[in-house]
């Protein structure tokens, strides 16, 4: 294993690497994250710090290779240090199993080691050079290698760590009992049971690691994980008695759309749901002509189309009022690029889908990917790639007052709540803002800019979940922006329970929600939103829907043969599962063929164990979660 370098001090810029050293991938995924710690070690105030990865080997080297399976953070924004303030920037290592940039990924068995320069910059322009470090004046350094084992994930490895465990059950029967230890980033490995009388008991041998989690389940009993320092301390493991999960999900209406659908928001009082278009995965010019053609549709629970609209380009940022009166919505600003019209910005009736009124120019707060709506319908907020902010009358369009261009990172998230807006950004920052004048409440470290589905708030419990495209997952006390804790999870999004006890993320992370202890892993990467009653996790994907116990353990995984279209690379980013828990909903981003699948509603009915709906627990997931 590679060791620590000696830490690096740059105009009075501490540069430290405290990331992982060495990486397994089986054990520890491949959605795993450098971390680099700058701190202020000077008494005045540093602003606009830049950072950047170079990779020996990789892409141009020296120069950066910051993007793709390499992408950093802060992403579309910059450090600011106040004295003796620190802040951890990140990047990506999932490239190093990927070819992209000239890169030999290491083969099947094979440890490689990489050789990486972290950067750090006043000047963005620096970036543009061949060998960015050779200026020693205006850009810091610190060199680090890292090693990197292509193990296999079929087999668990041994090691000299002892799990081991006895089993009880309060009705005697242990059927189907099932032992399997994962790691917070690894599949599940099941591991021999030995049944005597009416115990179980097993033993195995690992790699030495405190993150072991030990999952034990069996037929109508309540599952049961523990740490392995919580096995080490139980004599003896006792499984209760459970009823059987009695229901499911069967589709109940389904419909067409020429392009997929980026994000979606819903009226519970009024039943009804509006989907904003948006794909990744254009990639032909002619795409232009379906970009333009994009529709933001209101659908009834049933499936009714209400009405649609044509903004005349894709809109990722859009929101809707809670009682369905009011809808806004702001076109990607790449239209511009593609000469097919201006930044825009608008709001329609919630209830005819009509234009009430339209905003288009060159205003900073125009060229953005996020807009939402206060609940009242009142205010209006539009926010940046390039870090402004505009708040707006929700009636006519008047701006309010606005913050300028670099005010935040790039804004991937604006939510009303209260009083207050919150603002994501690619700065790493989530910051609570006073509606009425835009003052600072407070802002907190969350590792990226939250995802689509990367932000919910429990007002009961008063708690905020926030899931960051630097694949961490974080809880913040929403009074005092405290973080309560973060994890580098491998996972984009994140919600919380209705009961507030818990959260889950895409890769089927579940977490105690104040200490942030995992308790359980399904190893599905899909949507992930709770039952209604807080006890199951329901993960929703195109064509797919899976019921898991708390733990993890699969308990029903319905298919949608219908949807004959659905293919390899389309997916669903956005889905929602109805107060009552009776209606749920999902929405497909990305298809390759105009016209397919864009919504799915499925509906509760009988209960489809795994021996009936045909389907088999989940394997080896492609990209491994995280604790």
């Amino acid at each position: 294993m590679p060791d620590y370098s000696e830490p690096v001090i740059w105009n009075n810029i501490k540069i430290e690497y405290v990331g992982p050293l060495s990486l397994d991938y089986a054990l520890d995924g491949k959605n795993r994250n450098a971390i680099v710690k700058l701190t202020n070690v000077g008494d005045a105030l540093i602003n606009d710090i830049y950072y950047q990865v170079a990779i020996e080997g990789i892409g141009d080297y020296p120069a950066i290779t910051g993007d793709g399976g390499f992408a950093v953070f802060p992403n579309g924004g910059n450090i600011d240090l106040a004295p003796g303030e620190s802040f951890y920037a990140q990047n990506w290592l999932q490239g190093i199993y990927e070819t992209r940039f000239g890169n030999t990924p290491p083969a099947s068995g094979v440890t490689k080691t990489y050789n990486f320069d972290f950067l750090i910059s006043f000047d963005l322009d620096a970036w543009r050079l061949s060998n960015p470090a050779s200026d020693e004046q205006g850009v810091g350094k610190l060199s680090q290698s890292l090693s990197f084992t292509n193990s296999s994930t079929s087999t668990l490895p041994g090691g000299p760590q002892t799990l081991s465990g006895s089993i009880s059950s309060d009705s005697g029967n242990l059927s189907a009992i099932r032992v399997e230890i994962s790691t917070p980033y690894s599949s599940w490995y099941e591991v021999q049971v030995t049944s005597s009388g009416d115990l179980s008991s097993f033993s195995v041998s690992v790699p030495e690691r405190a993150d072991w989690i030990i999952r034990v389940t069996a037929d109508n009993t309540e599952s049961q994980t523990f740490s392995a320092t919580e096995l080490e301390a139980t004599t003896l493991i006792n499984l209760a008695a459970s009823d059987p999960i009695d229901y499911s999900f069967q589709v109940a209406a389904s419909t067409s759309a020429p392009a997929g659908f980026w994000r979606g928001v819903v009226s519970e009082s009024e039943q009804s749901f509006v989907l904003f278009p948006g794909q990744e995965n254009w990639s032909d010019p002619a795409d232009v002509a379906l970009r333009a053609s994009s529709q933001i549709r209101k659908y009834s629970f049933s499936g009714q189309l209400l009405w649609q609209y044509e903004p005349g380009w894709e809109t990722w940022g859009g929101d809707m009022t809670p009682d369905a009166s009011r809808v806004v919505f702001l076109v990607n600003p790449d239209i511009t690029r593609y000469g097919a019209g201006e930044w825009k910005l608008g709001a329609l009736d919630g209830q005819t889908g009509e234009l009430l009124w339209q905003l288009a120019g060159a205003d900073k707060y125009l060229e953005g990917l996020e807009a939402a709506i206060s609940p009242d319908g009142s205010r209006v907020a539009a926010g940046a790639t390039n870090g402004a902010l505009g708040l707006l009358n929700g009636s006519t369009g008047e701006l309010i007052w606005q913050q300028d261009t670099g005010t935040y990172g790039q804004v991937r998230k604006l939510v009303f709540s209260d009083g207050y807006l919150y603002v994501g950004s690619g700065d790493g920052l989530l910051v609570k803002l006073n509606v009425v004048d835009g003052s600072e409440v407070w802002k907190s470290y969350v590792g990226g800019w939250p995802f689509v589905l990367g932000f919910s708030i429990n007002e009961n419990s008063g708690l905020i979940a926030i899931g960051t495209k630097s694949k961490d997952t974080s809880v913040i006390d929403a009074n005092t922006g405290e973080v309560l804790w973060l994890k580098q999870t491998g996972a984009l999004d994140a919600v919380i329970s209705p009961d507030g006890n818990y959260v889950a993320n895409f890769y089927g992370d579940i977490f105690e929600a104040r200490t942030g202890k995992l308790v359980g892993q399904t190893g599905i990467q899909a949507v992930a939103l709770f039952s209604n009653d807080s006890q199951y996790l329901i993960q929703a994907d195109r064509g797919q829907v899976s019921i898991s116990d708390l733990s993890g353990k699969l308990l029903s995984q319905v298919q949608d043969e219908s949807d004959d279209g659905y293919g390899p690379g389309e997916q669903s980013q956005w889905a929602y599962l109805s107060a009552d828990g009776e209606v749920l909903i999902v929405a497909s981003r990305d298809m390759d063929t105009p016209g397919e699948r864009g919504v799915t509603i499925w509906g509760k009915g009988e209960p489809a164990p795994l021996s009936q709906s045909g389907q088999a627990p989940t394997g080896e997931p492609e990209n491994p979660g995280g604790g």
